[in-house]
């Protein structure tokens, strides 16, 4: 297995794929770039391109390290079915049965919240601990440099409220998988970083992987502030099962094979393939939620994924189990754009090394049901739950016909301007995709309904009123919330410096 995933010679490499991430690499002005694509039964295919810092020329290889953010979550994953399967937890009882350092809260009437919701983001948990996190760094979940990093007993402690009942919606929580790292914690009496080296990144070899600090080949983050790349200060995630790991492109092509059942394996394959089966789901047209992958299998070939983002690098893994291929992509350049479109990158990557793809069934038009849509469209209650759909879609989206094509457009965000909605899928005419640059977003209506897919995973009720003028209404206020905010942040950073 070793030899399966050394990197070809580069009279090897397909010019497609080459020539494909010299146009990512060019039109998102990455300062570096690793690609990792891995078929069935060939050697590790690497491209690399760029340095791994603006202020170091070692030129960016496929043992470069990155930090890939939330691809974390899926090593989170594994551990706790590891832990399922020597019978130490049962995904279906209540979390809190298992935590020792602090308890999670549910609103009144909301069932507990079980190992399950935490793995596919349905426990009701949002992107905030509290409201006063939305002033502090990577909203509270960084360390200020030179400060400890608080244990995630004294982070949470007395408990982690859920703002939304169990079960009924998704929401992205990284505190949710946090969460899953005490109990792992709790439950074994190791450290998360000390147990997931010894079950999961040893016997796969990932030799050049951790979850805390790594010496060496540490690549930089960078951003862009006003036409210029800066380079991001290092911060320590507190979450950390949510978000700490380190690695290459060489170590999760391990990761890769054996999600594909090649090489070493860490879980039984029956718990495996429960985690790669989608779990939950908001519309049958639309992509799933595993336990901590996602779940695309609307396309051929079903196919499982996860973004990473943090200050400065922006990270995506994609495997087709079934086909034997799988790709990953680290950049250590990070903008809104590339966040929308690495998946993207990936899935297209992906889908020329599969090769030999049927091209999906020709969706008809059929406006005679537009006019049902038609009309504007608000997320459900919650701004915690809903946080990234508000920074995306601004609360409220609105679907019209316009120069003859079925159009949405929201407050804010990509869609700010009217996009076509295309329907894609030969047997339900409610189907349809918005192009979001080169992402892909697929959006399917019901009555009275609107369901926005990955990224989001959102549903948005009808309402009434006037879409426009709520916009500008809207506007005034997120400026002037945007100015309030940015006064209170300034006043935190003067009295952290005095203090």
């Amino acid at each position: 297995m070793v030899g399966r995933i050394d990197s070809e010679p580069a009279g090897a490499v397909d010019p497609d794929l080459s020539a494909f991430v010299d146009r990512f690499a060019r039109d998102h002005r990455c300062v570096g770039l690793a690609v990792g694509v891995m078929r069935n039964g060939s050697p590790l295919t690497t491209f690399s391109r760029g340095v791994a810092s603006l202020n170091d020329a070692r030129p960016v290889d496929q043992r470069s390290v990155f930090r890939a953010g939330s691809i974390t979550k899926l090593f989170t994953g594994i551990a706790v079915m590891q832990l399922v399967e020597n019978g130490a937890l049962d995904l279906d009882v209540a979390a809190n049965s298992y935590l020792d350092r602090y308890q999670l809260r549910t609103p009144s009437g909301g069932s507990e919240i079980t190992l399950r919701h935490l793995l596919t983001h349905t426990s009701g948990l949002g992107e905030l601990r509290k409201p006063s996190d939305v002033l502090r760094p990577m909203i509270g979940m960084a360390a200020k440099p030179g400060d400890p990093v608080p244990s995630l007993g004294e982070y949470y402690r007395p408990a982690l409220t859920a703002t939304a009942a169990a079960g009924n919606r998704w929401a992205y929580a990284n505190h949710g998988f946090a969460t899953l790292g005490a109990i792992v914690e709790d439950i074994t009496g190791e450290a998360f970083a000390m147990r997931l080296r010894r079950t999961i990144l040893e016997p796969l070899g990932m030799d050049r992987s951790a979850f805390d600090q790594i010496d060496g080949d540490l690549c930089d983050g960078h951003t862009r502030r006003f036409g210029r790349v800066r380079t991001v200060d290092h911060v320590e995630v507190i979450p950390s099962p949510a978000g700490s790991l380190y690695t290459c492109v060489d170590d999760m092509a391990r990761f890769i094979a054996m999600v594909c059942g090649l090489g070493p394996q860490v879980l039984d394959r029956r718990l495996l393939d429960e985690m790669l089966t989608p779990q939950f789901r908001i519309h049958s047209g639309l992509p799933a939620m595993g336990l901590a992958f996602m779940v695309d299998d609307c396309g051929p070939h079903r196919m499982v994924m996860h973004d990473g983002g943090l200050p400065g690098m922006i990270s995506h893994v994609r495997v087709a189990p079934d086909a034997g291929v799988g790709v990953v992509v680290f950049t250590n350049s990070a903008s809104q754009r590339i966040g929308m479109e690495i998946a993207s990158f990936g899935e297209d990557l992906a889908a020329i090394s599969i090769g030999g793809t049927e091209p999906a069934p020709v969706a008809d038009r059929r406006p005679e049901l537009w006019a049902d849509m038609c009309g504007s469209y608000r997320l459900e209650p919650g701004l915690n739950v809903n946080a990234r759909s508000w920074a995306l879609l601004g609360g409220e989206a609105e679907v019209v016909t316009c120069d003859g094509e079925l159009k949405i457009r929201s407050f804010i965000g990509p869609l700010r301007t009217a996009h076509q909605l295309r329907p894609v899928d030969a047997e339900d005419p409610n189907v349809f995709a918005v192009e979001v640059g080169t992402l892909t977003v697929r959006i399917a209506s019901g009555p009275d309904v609107l369901h926005v897919g990955y990224p989001l995973n959102a549903t948005l009720h009808r309402r009434s009123g006037s879409f426009r003028r709520r916009t500008r209404i809207a506007g005034v206020l997120a400026v002037t919330a945007a100015g309030v905010i940015c006064a209170l942040s300034s006043r935190t950073r003067r009295r952290d410096r005095r203090s």
